[in-house]
């Protein structure tokens, strides 16, 4: 994880699975490490990594209310056709 840069180490803060957990685990640590050193850049990305998930919640509540406090209930109109032979 040293040699990596600090994007790719960013990049695995999310994880999937338990495995890529404790990727996530580790690239943390090395941010923290990295920041405590006077690294501008991973002292950012810790914090763009902690304010995500509050960004995406409010993204949530928006799109949940543009989406459906502008919709008018529909109506469904089905038409039949007759022929008459003869």
């Amino acid at each position: 994880m040293e040699n990596e840069s600090n994007y790719d180490l960013y990049l695995r803060l999310t994880p999937t699975s338990w495995a890529t957990g404790l990727l996530a685990a580790a690239a943390r640590n090395e941010l923290t490490r990295r920041a405590a050193h006077g690294d501008g850049e991973a002292k950012m990305l810790l914090e763009i990594h902690r304010l995500e998930p509050a960004r995406k919640q409010i993204q949530r509540r928006v799109m949940d209310r543009t989406n459906l406090s502008h919709q008018k209930p529909g109506h469904k109109f089905i038409y039949t056709l007759h022929f008459r032979l003869g």
